[in-house]
């Protein structure tokens, strides 16, 4: 490597003692020169794992590692790029499975393409799935269907990589397959071990879902961002998954009273450290928001899997961790998706509505030509007196009059009051126009909402989906994104004659947040039953 190449890839303080690791800046431009070739249609060289969730299963040394949570988060890429490290190695045979040959042939060796053959002088064996690389190493793609035979096939094997494609496959029952592979997952050639397994969400009729419990969220079925990545400790001291004894550390599982036991007795025979019997184990939580590569090729992934129809393909999707049931949810994915490519449902008649918050919460206002939305605007925190003078503007921007604008008037909205006097109140606790059909206002609103996003009556402005906002934890999404969970939160409550939607706090139950973009958006159904001409419909102040 030359000095000016020198000076321009690599990270100055490691040169300085001897040590040749690339800058930050030089991997950064690496990945902007694969967005671009992507861009124009070009193949990608660079091999350089993206940043976020990629480069965090990179980077993670557990003994276990489960990586995956909602689709297109290009998981099975990285999971064979990590193999790369050890392909100088000529001892090195890694092993990839998948529990039918045929998804195999469309899936993981397809995506194998993609990483190996950027490699110099890696050679593809299709007929036996296999990789050959210079060194003498060699990657090997293998169905994995009867789980009887693990232990026999693979007895005395040496495997220091093992990859796992959609592990769920094999946990619906137990978890023997995982243990059994994880017996083989060792080696002499004096490498690290690695065990990568890829899984999609399922719910807990799969036992996988109980065995990752720790970094899923119980009340919305969701990966807890903040514990994504934290790596944990286990000792198993029974067959049963209650038997498993968890920890923050291998010092916390093995003074475990029941751990302790089972490993004093093993040491005492073997002499091993009690330490070493002890497993170390990490779930990262992936999806499509991550995945830079995959938004540029292919911009239709979302439409194009849910449109399937299939509820799986919407959970897997979102990255719930729920079993899929007869649910109430009223809108799907693929319900929303139409929205987001409906022609524009414009009638000239301009209104705007808004969810109030001046907390914690976000304020979320919407503009709307007819049934097309047009515009809109969200912040957490503004300072109080900034707020009218801001929401003034936005409907003068928009060319909206006071009286075709209505916010929730529940709570801090009775503050906007004197503000907005020709506006419309929404307060969603008054009676409905039909008491036989719906329980309140807000149902009825609600249902409508529903009904009409199904009719395809509502549209959406392009650049309103892909604005972009940031919650209070410094977490950034775009407004397709937040529609697409919140949709999740209209649900009807069951065992109800008439149409009532869950409570808020239920609403909250079930994506984990305040659904305050879709509620700001659905009140506006109010205001559509009134007459141009300004006289009341559904309005009770």
């Amino acid at each position: 490597m030359s000095e000016f190449v020198e000076k321009k890839c690599l990270d100055p303080v490691f040169l300085s003692v001897g040590q040749k690791v690339y800058s930050n800046e030089y991997i950064e431009e690496l990945r902007k020169q694969n967005e671009t070739l992507k861009a124009q249609g070009k193949p990608v060289y660079n091999l350089i794992p993206q940043a976020g969730f990629q480069e965090k299963v990179l980077m993670c040394e557990a003994d276990m590692l489960f990586i995956g949570g909602s689709r297109g988060g290009g998981k099975t890429w990285i999971a064979l790029y990590s193999a790369t490290e050890y392909i100088d190695n000529p001892l090195f045979v890694s092993y990839g499975f998948r529990k039918l040959e045929d998804d195999i042939k469309r899936g993981l060796w397809e995506s194998s393409k993609h990483v190996f053959s950027n490699i110099t002088g890696a050679t593809a064996i299709e007929s036996s799935f296999e990789w050959k690389f210079s060194s003498g190493a060699r990657f090997k793609m293998e169905q994995l269907y009867d789980a009887k035979s693990i232990k026999n096939r693979f007895r005395g094997a040496e495997q220091p990589f093992m990859l796992v494609e959609e592990v769920a496959e094999y946990t619906e029952n137990n978890l023997d397959v995982l243990f059994a592979l994880i017996g083989s997952n060792r080696n002499t050639i004096g490498v690290k071990n690695k065990f990568i397994a890829t899984c999609n969400p399922v719910g807990k009729k799969n036992k996988l879902r109980h065995f990752l419990e720790w970094y899923i969220d119980p009340t919305t079925d969701m990966a807890i961002p903040e514990r994504s990545g934290q790596i944990r400790y286990f000792y198993r001291c029974g067959k049963d998954i209650k038997d498993i004894v968890w920890g923050n550390t291998k010092e916390e599982v093995y003074n475990n009273i029941n751990a302790k036991n089972k490993i004093d007795r093993i040491c005492a025979k073997t002499g091993a450290d009690p330490l070493s019997l002890i497993t170390s184990l990490c779930f990262i939580d992936g999806g499509y928001k991550e995945n830079k590569i995959l938004q540029i090729s292919d911009k239709d992934y979302l439409s194009k899997l849910q449109a399937q129809g299939d509820e799986t393909a919407e959970k897997d999707l979102l990255g719930i961790w729920r079993d899929v049931d007869d649910s109430t949810g009223e809108l799907s994915v693929s319900d929303m998706i139409k929205v987001f490519e409906n022609n524009e449902q414009k009638d000239g008649y301009k209104r705007a509505s808004a969810d109030v918050a001046l907390t914690g919460d976000f304020f979320v206002i919407w503009a709307f030509d007819g049934r097309h939305v047009c515009d809109i605007d969200a912040w957490i925190g503004m300072p109080t007196d900034s707020v009218v003078p801001f929401v003034k503007k936005f409907l003068s921007k928009n060319g909206v009059r006071d009286e075709n604008f209505t916010y929730d008037s529940n709570g801090l909205g009775l503050w906007f009051k004197g503000f907005f006097e020709k506006s419309k109140p929404f307060n969603n606790k008054l009676p409905s126009t039909n008491q036989q059909l719906w329980n309140n206002l807000k149902s009825e609103c609600a249902e409508k909402f529903v009904k009409n996003i199904r009719s395809g009556l509502w549209s959406i402005d392009e650049q309103v989906l892909n604005r972009i906002f940031v919650d209070k934890k410094g977490n950034r999404f775009s407004v397709k994104d937040r529609l697409l969970a919140e949709s999740k939160a209209i649900k009807r409550k069951v065992d109800t004659g008439r149409f009532e939607i869950i409570t808020k706090k239920q609403m909250i139950s079930e994506i984990g947040h305040s659904p305050d973009f879709i509620e700001g958006w659905f009140m506006v159904e109010a205001l559509m039953d009134r007459k141009k001409s300004g006289i009341s419909g559904l309005w009770w102040i």
